[in-house]
């Protein structure tokens, strides 16, 4: 069954999407907009941690909106005056807000925009494929979804698709297979396990938490406090805990406009070679990690017996189930000395082994023909605009893909409005004119191109 023809569809409705739907609502001319979402309602990932007191990393000016547009009603400031918030916030003399009261922002924006009836939740996107034709040029896409519940099969036709479907759990190598074992969890489920955890209070568990970033850490540091009798281990293939870089000519030079698109531009080095992005932590969160475990070795001055320890340079080389039980062995390696160490059972395991964002390529992999690329890969301009081979697609139409970089870590609130403007004015520059911009770019030119 074929719909009518949106000028905008959006597939995936987190962060990224929400900033996007806001732009378009807040345009002076109305458009029909459509956004397609898997999960039954609006979720954030950082809304499910059970942390206590966990903030953002990014000023509360850094919300959805206030950098394109600071008179928005969507802004963090105007959501604090409209929920009768904003003096008692203000009293907390907080730049960077509790991720509790963020995720409540977050979800005061979503509700407006599904007041709208832009959003059908519960819709699986199957993928995207080239519909109408005209002058040997691509000018409308057909979007194929699934109604999740009901098992109907849509089909929706659009001029413009941004694709927005973020981030999705990894697991490294050594543990992929153990992905449905309810001794182990990645760090986006850590919710999820916290309850069993806390449930088995009276006795010892022996708990691993795998990484070396924010959200490991924090992870970790909670169960030193919810779990006190047992023990807690962090294994990290570092050397040493990383301090966040929070520079701020650095996160200026972020948000200068250039060629690149805004994830990309913090690893670029000074040769024009994009550098890996290792794991960080928050100085503060190191802070009171260091205390926690300098503490420790004040009252028992043997390391090894202590109830939380950090074991660096270890890389996890397999894991197995433990003979008799449903404990899980991982056998670890020092990465300084190449030798094995004693297989370890844990009764559970938080993975904070990253995100991937390869979803994209699943949904347009119809599309590799027309793709400006060697290899089918899917790369994009410095406005999030999909590269297809000159002549293909129409300039009144185009995919975007947003949230789609791996060699970032951690969310994109510091640059999201800013990014926001970019694919805005990117999705109607050619509106009136009906003709190339000129962007689009030669393969294999660094500046002009990213490959997602």
């Amino acid at each position: 069954m074929v719909e009518v023809l949106f000028d905008v569809v959006i597939l995936g409705f987190g962060p990224a999407a929400l900033s996007l739907a806001i732009a378009l609502h807040e345009l002076p001319r109305p458009l029909n907009v459509l956004i397609l979402e898997r999960k039954p309602c609006f979720s954030w990932r950082g809304g499910a941690s059970p942390l206590n007191g966990s903030r953002m990393r990014t000023s509360l000016l850094q919300d959805l909106v206030t950098q394109r547009n600071p008179l928005s009603d969507f802004t963090f400031i105007n959501y604090l005056w409209a929920t009768g918030s904003l003096v008692d916030y203000t009293n907390l003399s907080l730049v960077n807000p509790p991720k509790s009261v963020f995720c409540h922002y977050l979800q005061w924006c979503a509700s407006k925009i599904e007041a709208l009836g832009w959003i059908r939740y519960g819709h699986e996107v199957s993928g995207l494929e080239p519909l109408s034709v005209a002058n040997g040029e691509i000018n409308t896409w057909r979007i194929n979804a699934k109604d999740i519940k009901g098992g109907t099969l849509r089909s929706v036709e659009a001029r413009r698709v941004i694709i927005a479907v973020g981030s999705q759990a990894k697991l490294s190598p050594p543990l992929s297979s153990f992905r449905s074992h309810r001794r182990l969890f990645h760090s986006a489920r850590f919710h999820e396990a916290l309850p069993d955890i806390q449930s088995n209070e009276a006795r010892s568990l022996n708990i691993a938490v795998l990484g070396g970033d924010d959200e490991a850490v924090e992870i970790f540091e909670h169960l030193c406090s919810v779990a006190s009798d047992s023990k807690v281990v962090l294994y990290l293939d570092d050397t040493a805990l990383r301090q966040t870089d929070t520079n701020p000519f650095l996160s200026s030079a972020v948000q200068t406009p250039n060629r690149l698109p805004y994830e990309l531009r913090r690893c670029l080095g000074a040769q024009g070679d994009f550098r890996a992005v290792a794991p960080t932590v928050h100085s503060s969160v190191l802070s009171r990690l260091y205390l926690l475990q300098y503490s420790q070795l004040v009252k028992q001055g043997n390391r090894t017996e202590h109830n939380s320890r950090i074991c660096t340079s270890k890389e996890i080389t397999h894991a197995r189930t433990s003979e008799g039980t449903s404990r899980i062995l991982l056998d670890v390696t020092d990465i300084s000395t190449g030798v094995a160490e004693k297989s370890v059972p844990f009764d559970y395991i938080i993975a904070a082994s990253g995100y991937e964002r390869t979803e994209h390529q699943r949904l347009m992999a119809r599309l590799q023909s027309v793709l400006d690329s060697l290899d089918g890969s899917v790369t994009v301009d410095s406005s999030y605009r999909v590269n297809f081979k000159r002549g293909k697609v129409a300039a009144q139409s185009g995919v975007w893909v947003v949230d789609g970089f791996e060699i970032e870590s951690g969310d994109a609130f510091s640059f999201l409005a800013l990014r926001t403007e970019t694919v805005l004015q990117s999705l109607f520059e050619n509106d009136k004119t009906g003709t190339q911009d000129g962007k689009h770019t030669e393969a294999g030119t660094l500046v002009e191109r990213a490959t997602l």
